[in-house]
């Protein structure tokens, strides 16, 4: 086969990956307003505190070694966020099925365990980088450098099939993943409490375990990979469940019929995760939970708190009054007044327009010293 062809024939199939990633990214996801901004704003991020593996860690899917019966499990998953603003004001609904997820590292890799409970476990899709959410996953984002840019993606389902990607920014600022980005040197396991893909009983649920090595994330931060005892990492969880069908058609075999799961058509689609974005929405980065790597001994680390979180939320106070403020009137402003941040005069905020839009800084005292935080209008926050 002639080269040009498989470069084109190549090049043609990543392009449609992208335009599907895209659409499978927005189709249920809400973007926030300065509005909904406020109710994020209030939601108290989870933490976790992940211990060093003192054993050798066999991916098998069982989650059964001494260093994983000592690491504490996070809560259980909550509702992401709903899909209109006025539902702020009732009760997030609590998902039906609970999912937890326990983290250890060592010198070599960042293990991730994760429990879905599932009276059904089922799936169909068997090649790595097909777009798995669009059938029961689970999926992992890593924000290494906490800028809310360049984070990973890696969704994997009851299959052992995984979909790795770099997101470049958040898709509300016309992100460009990287579908062809692949973690090398992964290692995966997904262990079944039943039966896949067999209607005919009740399963208990599905667990899974990985090991990413730390030389496929050092590329994508400046942070010490392995990370250095008391560094914190923007990491959240998700989950994606679909109301499924048993498979009822006279246009199938008797093999399949009454023998096989489907996605029920217009059926209830639910998306949990770890920490709550408080909006239908997996990539609002300034919305994962953080984890602090220690190299004590499990139980005796003790939560260090971030003292830039303040200068976080302000700097996406800016960043969702520019945006909105830039939608009605197509251009930026260094006034507060008019973003109708009045109130943050007294944060001693430094606000200039730039060649492509803007930049806002503030500098904060930490235990170090003094640290600068600035943000663009692509989101990106730069720690100097």
């Amino acid at each position: 086969m002639n080269n040009r062809f498989i470069i084109f024939y190549r090049q043609f199939w990543l392009g449609i990956c992208v335009i599907i990633i895209i659409q499978s990214a927005t189709i249920i996801a809400q973007t926030p307003t300065t509005e909904w901004w406020k109710f994020m704003r209030e939601i108290e991020r989870e933490h976790y505190l992940c211990y060093q593996a003192d054993e050798s860690i066999e991916i098998d899917g069982k989650i059964n070694e001494l260093s994983w019966k000592q690491a504490p499990w996070t809560n259980y998953f909550v509702d992401l966020g709903p899909k209109n603003l006025e539902a702020h004001n009732k009760s997030a609904p609590v998902p039906h099925l609970k999912t937890r997820v326990k983290m250890l590292w060592d010198d070599y890799y960042f293990y991730i365990a994760a429990e879905l409970e599932e009276p059904h476990v089922w799936g169909t899709l068997l090649f790595h980088d097909q777009i798995i959410c669009l059938e029961n996953n689970f999926e992992i984002f890593i924000d290494a450098n906490g800028d809310n840019h360049n984070y990973i993606e890696i969704e994997i389902n009851a299959l052992n099939t995984v979909w790795d990607l770099v997101v470049d920014k958040p898709y509300r600022d016309k992100a460009k993943p990287d579908q062809a980005w692949n973690i090398k040197g992964l290692k995966k396991a997904v262990y079944v409490n039943g039966t896949l893909n067999n209607p005919k009983d009740i399963d208990g649920g599905w667990t899974m375990e990985m090991a990413i090595p730390w030389e496929s994330i050092a590329e994508y931060t400046d942070s010490p990979c392995p990370p250095q005892n008391g560094n914190k990492w923007r990491i959240n969880f998700a989950r994606t469940e679909f109301e499924n069908e048993i498979i009822q058609s006279k246009f199938t075999t008797k093999d399949v019929t009454n023998n096989a799961y489907q996605k029920k058509e217009n059926g209830e689609v639910g998306i949990w995760s770890w920490s709550s974005h408080g909006v239908c929405n997996l990539h609002t980065p300034e919305m994962f939970g953080v984890v602090q790597f220690t190299n004590l001994a499990a139980g005796e680390a003790e939560w260090i708190p971030d003292q830039t979180v303040e200068a976080r939320y302000i700097l996406m106070d800016i960043y969702y009054a520019q945006r909105d403020y830039y939608k009605k009137n197509d251009k930026y402003v260094i006034n507060l007044d008019e973003l109708g941040l009045t109130k943050k005069k007294s944060e001693n905020i430094i606000l200039e327009l730039t060649k492509n839009g803007y930049s806002a800084s503030i500098t904060v005292k930490v235990r170090s010293g003094l640290q600068k935080l600035t943000i663009r209008e692509d989101s990106k926050i730069i720690i100097d």
